[in-house]
């Protein structure tokens, strides 16, 4: 998927679904292929390999919410790839939706009997 290997372009478009597709089966798996994702962009030379890398890492945090264990980790380090200002535009606008997505897909913390539902209409009028 990230250039490492030859692989036709074709086939390597279905892979990131497969991967996602994977994760989203196995919770276990899940957090294996979130730390393979982030060890495989943590100091990655290539440019091409990095923005490809950026593209999974989006696909996961939109789709599989890692556990609870390692989804401080994963934030953390979308934090300080943020940080790093050594990013393309491109791949910086990833990183911060990663952020986003990664806050939606979390897993709701245990809900007190004594909370009040609340729902937050945002500027672009979706409701939270």
């Amino acid at each position: 998927w990230m250039y490492d290997r030859p692989v036709p372009e074709v086939q390597r478009a279905s892979l990131m679904q497969e991967v996602v597709q994977t994760a989203t089966q196995d919770k276990l798996l899940a957090d294996e292929i979130y730390v393979q994702t982030m060890k495989q962009l943590t100091k990655n030379p290539s440019l091409r390999s990095q923005a490809q890398g950026w593209k999974l890492m989006l696909g996961l945090c939109q789709h599989v919410c890692p556990s609870q264990i390692l989804h401080e980790f994963v934030h953390v380090f979308l934090l300080k790839a943020l940080k790093s200002k050594a990013h393309s535009p491109e791949i910086t606008d990833s990183i911060r939706q990663c952020i986003a997505d990664l806050n939606m897909t979390a897993a709701p913390e245990k809900i007190d009997e004594d909370t009040i539902p609340l729902q937050v209409m945002l500027i672009d009028s979706s409701v939270r």
